[in-house]
This record gives structure tokens, sequence and C-alpha cells, in this order.
């Protein structure tokens, strides 16, 4: 892989490959379910994330749960002339900010409550309750030969997630064992609040891909053992998590644990590979001036360098007076030929305005006059 490549794309935090989990989850689109054998740390990790960024954290164990228990009781309302859904006090907190909703044990999911469960992952919302806009859920299993009663996934189950295969954390474990039981604290990557400036260029690279390919849909074999596979509704997924993988910095090997437990094995190796042969700028040989931008060139080449610049930005060595002039610089000259592809990242770039640093009239009013041509009711 070229330094270019690397520096444009992929990050260098060393995060475990379970980190996937909490970099999906935080997306609160994608559902990861996570599955491995028992009392691997599992459950865990969700009570680590939910500490770490202070959500309320929720257990439900699907295997010890009726169609009532998560459906809710229908019960006539004489007033209105029809029949109401009662749900169950546990379901409160769906509709609160900052919650974190563990489903445990889904393999052991009764048929009856398969539909429920479905409509709760595709719809967010458990009867007549929508989910809070930033609920987190995260699901978990052994496989279903170690359960009782567990059944496989429903294929139309299983495109609802991201497919995490748990890797068991020894060292954590061991260092904790060694130290008198007192385990370390948990390493977990917390997203920003502009990790959404990445998803652009994600959802471009995946366009480049299938357009390229022409090939990004799985079919459909009954014998085949897949739990990942290539819809349109995974291939959008994969692009949000990508965003949020790039907005702390992961390394390579993370990157490739979403992409197999999205789109599966075949098309994460055809995409990534896809990925890293496109010849892209250095953003930090663009922000010393070394390299001139060529706006005119193959959109999805473009598409990837204001997330880099804002990667590089966002670090102390990476970011000095001049750099971020260059970057004035940069999304003028963007925005004169493609200013869709900077309305989301610019406002990731003004949150990194340095102390002291004041953007020109002109440039406020050149950008201004742009992105109201793009949108003109804003």
């Amino acid at each position: 892989m070229s330094e270019s490549m690397q520096k444009a794309v992929w990050g260098s935090n060393e995060f475990h490959p379970n980190c996937a989990v909490d970099i999906v989850a935080q997306t609160c689109l994608a559902v990861p379910y996570i599955e491995g054998g028992t009392g691997e740390g599992k459950t865990q990790l969700s009570e680590d994330l939910g500490r770490v960024i202070n959500y309320n954290y929720t257990e439900i164990n699907l295997s010890l749960c009726d169609a009532i228990e998560i459906g809710g009781v229908p019960f006539p309302d004489f007033n209105a002339g029809h029949t109401v859904v009662l749900p169950m006090d546990w379901t409160d907190c769906v509709t609160k900010p900052k919650q974190l909703l563990h489903f445990d044990e889904v393999p052991c999911t009764p048929a009856e409550n398969r539909p429920i469960i479905l409509r709760a992952l595709s719809e967010r919302r458990l009867g007549a309750k929508p989910f809070a806009p930033d609920l987190i859920i995260i699901a978990s299993g052994n496989p279903p030969e170690m359960t009782p009663n567990g059944t496989v996934f429903e294929r139309s189950m299983m495109n609802r997630f991201y497919h995490h295969k748990w890797k068991l954390p020894r060292q954590t474990w061991l260092a904790g064992m060694m130290n008198d039981c007192n385990f370390p604290s948990p390493v977990v990557p917390v997203l920003p609040a502009d990790w959404k400036a990445y998803r652009g260029k994600w959802a471009s690279l995946i366009g480049s891909y299938v357009n390229s390919s022409g090939n990004f849909v799985s079919p459909y074999n009954s014998d085949e053992e897949a739990t990942a596979f290539g819809t349109l509704r995974s291939w959008h997924r994969l692009a949000v998590c990508l965003a949020a993988c790039e907005s702390v910095g992961a390394q390579p090997e993370v990157y490739a644990e979403i992409c197999e437990g999205t789109v599966g094995e075949a098309f994460a190796h055809e995409f990534l590979e896809n990925v890293a042969s496109h010849e892209l700028y250095d953003p930090e040989a663009v922000l010393d001036r070394k390299v001139t931008v060529d706006f005119n060139s193959r959109i999805d080449i473009l598409h990837c360098l204001p997330s880099a610049i804002l990667r590089v930005l966002g670090t102390k060595q990476g970011m000095s007076l001049d750099r971020f002039d260059a970057a004035t610089e940069f999304f003028q000259s963007m925005a004169e030929v493609h200013a869709d592809l900077v309305l989301e990242p610019l406002g990731a770039f003004w949150e990194l305005q340095p102390k002291g640093y004041q953007f020109s009239a002109n440039w406020i009013s050149r950008m201004g006059a742009l992105f109201a041509q793009v949108n003109p009711t804003t």
C-alpha cells in the first residue's frame, strides 16, 4: 500500500478488532450482532461502551421473553373505538436520550417474536413507540448449536445486522488475572461529533466500485451459510460505518472486520482491493502546497480528499496556520467545481479553526454564494 494511500484512507490507531462493534453501534443505524462462545466477555463490551459514552444500559434476554413482553398488550380503547397496544415498562428506555439497549441470546428468540424484533431493527420502533434518534442497539448470542432452542437467523433478519465474530480478548484477560483481577480499562473508540463528514467519501468509493464491477447484490443460495451479504441496504450501511471508522482513525484491520461483517467476505475483499488501487492525493502534500489538485479529475478520487485533509488537520502534529490557510484555499477551489462535495466536510473544517485565525470576508461570502447555488432553500 502506498504512503499516500495510507494517509488518504486508513488510520493507524491500533484498536482491538472487537472495537468494530463500538464503532458500528455508535452510528445508530447499523446494529452489531456479536456471535461467540459463552462466558467470553461479549456483554461486558456493551456495558463498557455505555459507561464510556455516559449512556444508560438496558439488557433484554430475548430467550426469556414472550411476545407480550416485547410487543406489548393489546387493550381496547372504547373512547377511540379501536384497540391500542400497551407497552411493557422496560420499553420506556427506547424513547429517551442517551440509552443503550442490548438484546442478548438473539438466536433463542421464539419464532413468534422475531417479526417484532425485525421491525425494531428495521423501523427503529417497538409497537407505537419510535426509538430516540440516538438510541444505540447491540445484539449478541452464542452459535445456535450451543444454545437451548437456538435457530439460525432468517435471511431477512441476517441482513439487518453487522455480523461480528467475537475475538477472545486473551491479553486483556491475562493482564487482569496477573494483577489480582484488576482488569485494565477498556479502550473504546468514541465517534467525534463531526463523524458524518466522512460519509460522502465512502458512499462515493462504494458507488465507484459498484459502477465499475456491476456486481453488488449477493445471489440467494439456500445451501450457503454466510450471514453477511450484499444488498442495497447493507452497502448503504457500510458507507455509514466506514465513515465512523475513519473518524476515529482505525487501522485497516478494523475496516476489513466491518466490511466482511456487513456485505460478506467476497465483496469485502473485492471492495477493499478496489479502494487500495486508487491513485489518491496525499493530503499532507496538498496542505504543504507540494502538489496541485486537478479539480476536474475523477470524482471518486476527489471525494476522498476533504475528509483526508480534515483527519490531518485534526491532529496536533498535522495542524499549522500555513496548512489551515492552504486548506481554506483548497475548500474554496473545490467548491467552485464541486460544491456538493464539501457541504458536509465544511462544518467540521470550520470547527478546526485555529485560535487567532480569521476567515476572510471574501472567503465567507464566496463560499456562501456557492452553497446557495447548490441548496437555494438555505
